[in-house]
């Protein structure tokens, strides 16, 4: 599996651990927040535990906040 994250991929989850995506949470929504997290940030954060909760928001967004990811 392809580990790499380009450059235009990566979007700032720090230092607040929390990113807005679009669509709405989804039945596992703090799975989707962690591929999302995955998805969107430096492979190393897959070194460590990761737990999301994911937030409903108007305009058919998401909110996505991970508070036990590691920033570096």
């Amino acid at each position: 599996e392809e580990l790499s994250v380009t450059a235009g991929q990566i979007k700032p989850w720090c230092p607040s651990k929390k990113q807005a995506f679009s669509g709405s949470c989804s039945n596992d929504g703090a799975q989707q927040c962690v591929n999302d997290l995955l998805n969107t940030w430096y492979p190393y954060v897959r070194l460590s535990p990761i737990s999301c909760t994911c937030t409903s928001q108007a305009n058919n967004m998401r909110l996505c906040s991970c508070p036990n990811m590691i920033c570096k």
